[in-house]
């Protein structure tokens, strides 16, 4: 299986990240995410005849609510993690976070919570394993490769990776252009 994570892209990312340390017997996470995006609703108001401005109305209400909601959830699921990280690099078949090396090494068998998003709330729960402890810049990164995902989860970290590239080269083009005219 380690070669097949070789073939996902990778991307640097700033993403947070919840991480506790499970036993080595563990086989899915303990928190179970029952949709991506747990707070958010597709309900279209204007196909019911209300007028528009009680459309807009409503729909700034629901992310509202969507606000509220993820609030809410985020403190819920926080309570049961030790630590709190920031993915360096991520990818479908792993990644590189920010560890307290005294708390964690080689070897341990890991749960995250990825949020992808904060408002509304989209998370993704992984197990993995830390594969090795490596310095940058003065900092321990833990490079963990994932041993339990649901496929619609790595999907969803694909399409995020897609996007994030996507992000990254127009915003390196529009420098370009502002180079250029400077």
């Amino acid at each position: 299986m380690g070669q097949d994570r070789r073939q996902y892209l990778r991307v640097r990312t700033n993403l947070r990240a919840l991480v506790k340390k499970v036993s080595k017997d563990t086989k899915t996470p303990s928190i179970r995410i029952s949709s991506n995006e747990l707070f958010r609703s597709d309900f279209d108001y204007k196909d019911m005849g209300i007028p528009e401005g009680l459309c807009l109305f409503l729909q700034y209400l629901d992310r509202k609510i969507d606000q509220i909601l993820s609030l809410i959830g985020n403190a819920l699921i926080e309570k049961g993690f030790e630590f709190s990280t920031d993915i360096v690099e991520l990818g479908g078949g792993g990644l590189k976070c920010i560890i307290d090396k005294h708390s964690f090494q080689s070897g341990d068998k890991v749960e995250l919570v990825l949020y992808l998003s904060h408002i509304p709330l989209y998370l993704i729960s992984v197990l993995g394993k830390i594969v090795r402890i490596e310095k940058h810049m003065g900092k321990d990164l833990a490079v963990i490769e994932f041993e339990y995902v649901k496929e619609r989860d790595q999907d969803a970290i694909v399409r995020f990776i897609f996007q994030e590239q996507r992000d990254q080269i127009r915003a390196k083009k529009e420098q370009n252009l502002i180079d250029e005219e400077s």
